[in-house]
């Protein structure tokens, strides 16, 4: 095992994740003998600005916990909470799920990000690749604050993130600041991982994704969650997670 920190971290030379500029790694904290995942960024200033953010990261079960954020020798490291889990799939196609348990995925989502946008955040990059699901298939985390923006005092959201992934972000993000976020940006997002978990495909063309769900209640949801204009959308993750709820006692 490969030890970080004077020792105090050892970690498995093989990753558990990989992204865009980092690799993610099951590791042990020996001070406390606790299972952990350390992402090894190349890049300091990017992993200097994603450990401010994950410390403005409320404590919820469904959001990944910050330990610890480092150098050492030719990289940065981020030290987080580990789940036993895999990711909820990967871009284009995925798994199609029960409705019943692609719902309670979704509402789990929802539960992890209203603690999160009531804390100043918006997350940007909401998709099937930055939610793990654990193994037993009965909880969630949210991962990945690479994109994330926070509020400034007069509530608008600070920094430029990147457009996300494609298929399930809004027409927003592609705007390059010409149109301000809000919460329903990842609102639209959180629909999309929806719609993928119920048609085994990212939601490339809204409208027919819309059109595959069976049930029109829900299909109604969803093309409000995903409406073109911010104004027509849920405002707020509980009044989405309110919406989807109600349908599930009708199912």
């Amino acid at each position: 095992m490969h030890e970080i920190k004077n020792g105090r971290y050892k970690y498995i030379p093989e990753h558990i994740g990989e992204g865009r500029t980092s690799q993610v790694f099951k590791g042990i904290d020996t001070t406390s003998n606790r299972e952990v995942a350390i992402k090894r960024m190349k890049n300091r200033e990017e992993a200097r600005i994603e450990s401010d953010i994950m410390k403005k990261v409320p404590k919820h079960p469904f959001l990944c916990e910050f330990i610890d954020c480092f150098e050492d020798q030719l990289y940065a490291y981020i030290v987080m909470g580990y789940m036993n889990g895999e990711r909820l799939g990967f871009y284009k196609y995925g798994n199609i799920y029960p409705q019943n348990k692609a719902i309670e995925i979704t509402l789990n989502i929802l539960e992890g990000i209203e603690p999160f946008h009531k804390a100043g955040l918006l997350h940007c990059d909401l998709s099937p690749h930055n939610i793990l699901l654990s193994k037993d298939q009965k909880t969630i985390q949210i991962i990945d604050f690479g994109c994330t923006v926070h509020k400034d005092m007069d509530g608008h959201f600070n920094g430029k993130p990147m457009i996300g992934t494609l298929g399930f972000y809004p027409p927003e993000q592609k705007m390059k600041g010409r149109s301000p976020l809000n919460d329903s940006t990842d609102l639209y997002s959180i629909a999309c991982i929806l719609l993928y978990l119920l048609n085994g495909k990212a939601p490339f063309f809204i409208e027919k994704a819309c059109n595959q769900v069976k049930n029109p209640a829900l299909q109604n949801v969803l093309r409000k969650a995903t409406s073109y204009k911010k104004s027509d959308r849920y405002q707020s993750a509980h009044d989405l997670l309110m919406a989807i709820s109600s349908l599930r006692k009708s199912m």
